[in-house]
């Protein structure tokens, strides 16, 4: 094996031009398939972020049947929240915070929308959403607050600005209309325009007067450290609150869920479209080589080589071609998508559609090895089939007809 690897090398490079171009070949289709699932991984990861970071946390805790059918009535105890303390303590990086929410209108001078009010505790709820961190005019909330933190969205729907006030009506807990005015403190931007034009936030004190429930909430979010924890802390939480509905991220996304599965078989679909024309390419160049070195076959099949020796020969010089295309593809892929993780690819041209998608207008490709290895392997396995018939071709030369082609 060793003879017929130095072989299979040297005759890599009897045609450079030739091999450069098999390596070229190989390595585009590598860096386009690399690139391609990174982004796509990325803008998948991004809406997965959104989901937990805007829409409930790793895993949200409501009365039964809140989720389907949100009520101000069907609310939890606020003790529920030092329960679920208890549960999830000990895990580092994990954050628990209550809200108390419910639908109304917001009202300006010449406008009016549909909004969900939801009452926070400031403190808490900057650790289990980014909104703290979104907010670009004004500040965020503060415990006794008596304004108002509204997206920017929602703000140029309504014509407001900074500073102004807003009417807020909803049906308090005796289903009366409760209205209140309170003044814009803040602006956010999270990047998902229709959560921006749909949620507004208040303190849990201003919520609580507004709403007429002294005691209570409608919601827990829960953020972990880690979402490998999700599932087993969200089923410790079952057992431990039978009385209270527990839900990860997936069981409220389930389209997003399913997108991911989506992602998943067109990383696949991707690899196995690229990899067959690199396959075709791989067929008709070594054909060519076979019938160039038609004569020298002929003499190693004469000297006795066996034709099962060829056919190996020929399918290392495949091996090696592409392995070199492979790392090209992999180098070339590194110094650009390295750049990328850094720095982010930048379509805020198209921002506006994307954060309608609840994403922002800048993406970081994400490396998943799931989707990279069985790729690498596919490949692999893809130039082995490509080059049999090739191979099998240069064995079944007859040894005396060989010698004598031109």
């Amino acid at each position: 094996m060793k003879l017929e690897a130095r072989i299979a090398w040297r005759s890599i490079w009897r045609q450079p031009r030739r091999s450069a171009v098999l390596m070229g070949a190989v390595a585009v289709a590598v860096f386009t398939w690399v690139g391609s699932t990174a982004f796509t991984d990325g803008f998948g990861a991004q809406m997965v972020q959104s989901a937990v970071n805007l829409q409930g946390g790793h895993i949200q805790v409501n009365a039964p049947g809140y989720f389907t059918n949100p009520s101000l009535r069907v609310r939890m105890d606020t003790s529920i929240v030092n329960r679920i303390r208890t549960v999830t303590g000990q895990q580092a990086g994990t954050h628990v915070a209550g809200q108390l929410s419910n639908t109304g209108m917001a009202n300006a001078p010449a406008q009016s929308a549909a909004i969900t009010v939801t009452g926070v505790v400031p403190a808490e709820e900057s650790l289990v959403t980014t909104i703290a961190s979104n907010v670009e005019e004004g500040r965020y909330l503060t415990d006794d607050d008596d304004g108002v933190l509204i997206g920017a969205e929602l703000a140029d729907d309504l014509g407001l600005r900074l500073g102004e006030k807003l009417v807020i009506m909803v049906n308090n807990d005796e289903t009366e209309v409760s209205a209140a005015a309170y003044r814009i403190v803040g602006l956010y931007r999270s990047g998902n325009a229709p959560f921006d034009r749909m949620h507004v936030f208040i303190s849990m004190g201003a919520a609580r007067a507004l709403l007429g429930v002294p005691n209570g909430l409608t919601t827990v979010t829960i953020v972990l450290g880690d979402d490998a924890q999700t599932v087993n802390t969200a089923e410790n939480l079952r057992n431990a609150l039978p009385e209270a509905e527990v839900l990860t991220w997936r069981e409220r996304n389930p389209m997003l869920e399913m997108m991911e599965e989506a992602y998943d078989y067109s990383a696949l679909l991707t690899a196995i479209i690229l990899f067959i024309a690199v396959g075709f390419i791989l067929v008709n160049s070594f054909l060519m080589v076979i019938f160039e070195r038609i004569k020298e076959f002929g003499v190693m099949l004469a000297a006795g080589t066996k034709p099962a020796v060829i056919r190996r020969m020929l399918v290392l010089e495949a091996l090696m071609t592409s392995l070199m295309g492979l790392a090209g593809g992999l180098a070339l892929s590194a110094v650009l998508l390295g750049f990328w993780f850094r720095n982010g690819l930048d379509l805020s041209r198209f921002a506006s559609g994307l954060s309608e998608f609840g994403m922002d207008s800048v993406v970081y490709p994400v490396l998943d090895a799931s989707h990279l290895l069985p790729g690498i392997a596919l490949i692999l396995v893809m130039v082995v089939l490509a080059v049999q018939y090739p191979a099998w071709r240069a064995s079944r030369f007859k040894p005396v007809e060989a010698m004598q082609h031109d």
